[in-house]
């Protein structure tokens, strides 16, 4: 049955806390979150945002200038694509339209950048999770993972 789906027979690798929330979403927050993060990278004019995500999108990308992962598409699904691990892809695709990930994987692979992917979808998930008074993940909990252990 994996091969059937085209996953290798592997475990993923332990999800992080923002990736975890992103897959809890519902399918309306999931497809807002990936709005937001395709408005970091392709600003336009013409887009489903609100002016006020737009201008968080505008603000993020001056601030982060993230175009060194530019695309031949406007999906966002790449960056998605991107940041996840290949073990992870192979299953969170399956939660997409098939042909969307059919045409999206006729790309290659986006490489490099992933410490501004990483804080671009962590940005996008608590800009979700705040304007709508929900709790979402907290940027410490991560942090007190990479944290050294001291001893007294």
């Amino acid at each position: 049955m994996a091969t059937a789906l085209g996953i290798d027979p592997c475990l993923p690798v332990e999800p992080s806390p923002a990736l975890l929330q992103l897959v809890l979403e519902p399918e309306q927050r999931r497809d807002l979150i990936l709005a937001l993060v395709g408005g970091v990278y392709q600003i336009k004019n013409r887009t489903p945002l609100s002016q006020d995500l737009q201008l968080w999108c505008v603000r993020l990308s001056k601030a982060l200038l993230p175009n060194s992962l530019q695309t031949h598409t406007e999906d966002p699904l790449h960056y998605l694509r991107a940041w996840v691990e290949p073990s992870v892809w192979q299953r969170l695709r399956l939660s997409f339209d098939r042909h969307r990930v059919l045409a999206l994987e006729k790309n290659p692979r986006l490489i490099d950048a992933h410490d501004k992917l990483e804080t671009i979808w962590k940005a996008a998930i608590w800009r979700t999770g705040a304007s709508n008074n929900e709790p979402v993940f907290s940027f410490a909990e991560e942090a007190q993972d990479d944290a050294v252990q001291t001893h007294d």
